[in-house]
């Protein structure tokens, strides 16, 4: 019962947070329109959002070997939950980029040598810590 909690509260957290903050950012990429046409984009986008964030504390679950690590969280296990989400995010981005899933207009800070935008690396950091 205690990991449907995890597994629930994990879910719900994330994707409030993340339409929240994926309707923000919205006007950052190219085929933004208003939020009207935007809405269902990121809406989606937000379930895949609570959907990854879900999977990396299975994927730290089992680096730890300890279902229950978010309970007792430690420094480590932050380090851990940035250094996986900056790989799965950096991975993401670019694919998502290189297939035209979705691209920024001229108003995304771009980190230089990666080539992407500063908000999704945000948006992992502000969420996940």
């Amino acid at each position: 019962m205690k990991l449907v909690k995890i597994i629930l509260s994990i879910l719900i957290v994330s994707f409030i947070l993340n339409i929240a903050w994926e309707n923000a950012n919205a006007p950052l990429y190219k085929w933004f329109i208003d939020y009207s046409n935007h809405f269902k984009m990121c809406f989606d986008a937000s379930i895949w959002d609570a959907l990854l964030i879900l999977t990396m504390y299975f994927l730290i679950s089992l680096i730890l070997w300890n279902l229950d690590w978010i309970e007792s969280i430690k420094i480590k296990d932050f380090f851990l939950i940035i250094v996986i989400g900056l790989i799965i995010t950096i991975i993401f981005e670019k694919y998502a980029l290189d297939t035209w899933r979705w691209d920024y207009n001229e108003y995304m800070p771009i980190i230089p040598f990666l080539w992407i935008g500063l908000s999704p690396i945000l948006q992992l950091i502000l969420h996940h810590i």
